[in-house]
């Protein structure tokens, strides 16, 4: 598969990526790929992209760090990392088949990601909000500068009162509901993301590993039948 890659990249791109052994760690060769800027074929990188590859002990580790390409090599010579699967029980899940780790570090590119997806829903659902609480304005004007008093008059319409994504309140202003952190539908205003003290930063703030696993299970199936029956499960673990 490497040498498939490698010689396809050379074909695609030619001169444009370096491929070759970069340095050994405990006897483990590691291989660097790296692209670099063309800007006679049009490309140009703010950074330079390196890959790093090794094969230990019947695996292939990839890692965009040298660091962290270590760490991965320290941990199969060890024989902490992920292993073949054991042969699972019929009806008892199995160990699974593909494994991947991502600890989001803060402020950084995954990190900003996460924070952006999480906003564009939060603002998806403060949708409904905004909607319940111009209901609200418009129906009892007289009410509309007594944010207590339109809390109350929320719980006893709806059962609810809307709040904002960040756990505000709204108000009426000439230009419709407002948001007193991303303004209303006619004048918004775009604060940095995610917004200080909101529920979105508190729950990136305690996120520090997010986990994905896919693996087969042995299924049960009648004597008789000679097929092999399997299902697919997926699980996804979040750690603070």
């Amino acid at each position: 598969m490497i040498t498939a890659a490698r010689a396809l990249t050379q074909d695609v791109l030619p001169g444009m990526i370096s491929w070759g052994e970069w340095e050994s760690h405990k006897s483990v060769p590691i291989v660097r790929v790296s692209v670099r800027e063309d800007r006679d074929q049009g490309l140009a990188l703010s950074h330079p992209v390196n890959i790093y590859y090794a094969f230990c002990k019947g695996a292939l580790l990839l890692s965009l760090k040298t660091d962290v390409m270590h760490d991965l090599i320290d941990e199969r010579l060890a024989g902490k990392a992920p292993g073949a699967a054991p042969a699972s029980k019929a009806g008892e899940r199995g160990a699974p088949q593909f494994v991947i780790d991502i600890a989001p570090k803060e402020r950084g590119a995954i990190w900003t990601l996460l924070a952006y997806g999480l906003e564009q829903r939060a603002q998806t659902v403060a949708e409904r909000s905004r909607a319940a609480a111009e209901m609200l304005f418009r129906g009892a004007p007289e009410r509309a500068a007594d944010p207590e008093a339109m809390r109350a008059l929320g719980f006893m319409i709806a059962g609810a009162a809307p709040l904002t994504p960040d756990g505000g309140v709204y108000s009426m202003t000439p230009e419709g509901v407002r948001d007193p952190i991303r303004g209303s539908a006619y004048a918004p205003v775009w604060p940095g993301v995610p917004v200080p003290g909101s529920p979105i930063e508190k729950a990136l703030g305690r996120l520090s590993l997010f986990r994905a696993e896919l693996g087969f299970d042995e299924e049960q199936r009648p004597k008789r039948s000679g097929t092999r029956m399997q299902s697919l499960h997926a699980r996804v673990t979040l750690k603070p």
